[in-house]
């Protein structure tokens, strides 16, 4: 499977002079990620009614951080199917009982 690069958002690795929580820094150009996104639908799922896309974020041969989509899907053969459940036995009612 290929790693399709998101177009669209560019990581960068951190600078000495950041603060050890940053990770890395980025910048986010709409026009291309709407763009990439529109042409990878294929590749789009929903989660709680909302469309998204997954994604990896990876080290390159560099050293630096870059984004991928996480283009694998599940099929029925690589999820297992529920075991059927048998319904639970209940307890005879007794119609003697005043309530």
């Amino acid at each position: 499977m290929a790693n399709i690069t998101l177009k669209g958002i560019k990581l960068f690795p951190k600078k000495d002079s950041q603060p050890d929580f940053v990770i890395a820094s980025g910048v986010l150009t709409p026009d291309d990620l709407n763009a990439f996104l529109i042409d990878q639908a294929e590749h789009q799922s929903e989660y709680n009614g909302s469309k998204q896309f997954r994604i990896q974020v990876l080290k390159g041969k560099d050293g630096g951080p870059y984004i991928v989509l996480d283009t694998y899907k599940a099929t029925s053969a690589t999820i297992p199917a529920a075991a059927p459940q048998d319904a639970p036995e209940l307890p005879e009612l007794n119609s003697e009982l005043p309530f």
